[in-house]
């Protein structure tokens, strides 16, 4: 069986886009992972793909080195994504997503990091008025004991984190391919969705472009409310 061979790179998040491209480019599920670099990237994607045992000259195309975060490579990995039971992840009254971690050594990326009023006024456009209705799941829980003190905080493993997110009844993302996924294929009524996202491989050379690569990344405007 041939298919298609995605070489994988980055997070959980980045990943997902590069595996739904490869669903797009192949037909389906015959596209197969040329390397599964993350624990969870390797457990979603057993259940989107029926992989080769490895890409090889003879096992079809190789797509392109690249992340593929645009909306039209969305919808096969969405599709299949929607039927993965979550893990043993309650559904929240609000998630607020803190990515942090690694954008704090870099530029363009810890830009996009909101600061603490920033994050009061996300729970408050969503009509959440009380603290323990708010649960912060991070890669850095000292970031958000310094930002958000007053919320509980979440930092287990990835999978567990990313449907957390996806299970939330109301979620503030953060300009992450993680939190954009748990949004785009999650349960929330009402999602809080960051303008400004991080300049990479090519998107932009300044804030307003990266601003503006957020918006195109919006997908639904009868759940989501676009936020500076």
């Amino acid at each position: 069986m041939q298919g298609v061979g995605v070489q994988l790179s980055g997070g959980l998040g980045n990943q997902l886009w590069q595996l739904s491209a490869g669903m797009m480019a192949g037909g389906g599920a015959i596209s197969v992972a040329y390397q599964l670099s993350t624990p969870a990237a390797r457990c979603i994607a057993s259940r989107l793909l029926h992989p080769l045992p490895a890409w090889a000259p003879d096992s079809g195309r190789l797509l392109p080195f690249g992340y593929y975060q645009h909306l039209r490579h969305a919808a096969p990995a969405a599709d299949m994504l929607r039927l993965v039971r979550p893990c043993a992840a309650e559904a929240l009254p609000c998630v607020v997503h803190l990515r942090g971690g690694d954008f704090r050594h870099h530029p363009a990326y810890a830009a996009t990091i909101p600061a603490a009023e920033v994050l009061r006024s996300r729970v408050a456009v969503l009509g959440i008025s009380r603290d323990a209705d708010v649960t912060v799941v991070t890669d850095d829980p000292e970031l958000a004991a310094q930002l958000c003190p007053q919320w509980h905080c979440q930092s287990s493993s990835t999978l567990h984190d990313f449907h957390t997110l996806r299970r939330a009844r109301t979620l503030v993302m953060s300009s992450s391919s993680m939190s954009w996924w748990a949004a785009y294929c999650g349960e929330a009524r009402r999602i809080v969705f960051p303008r400004l996202w991080p300049v990479d491989n090519g998107a932009g050379a300044d804030d307003g472009t990266s601003a503006q690569r957020g918006a195109e990344l919006l997908f639904d405007h009868t759940r989501c409310i676009l936020h500076d």
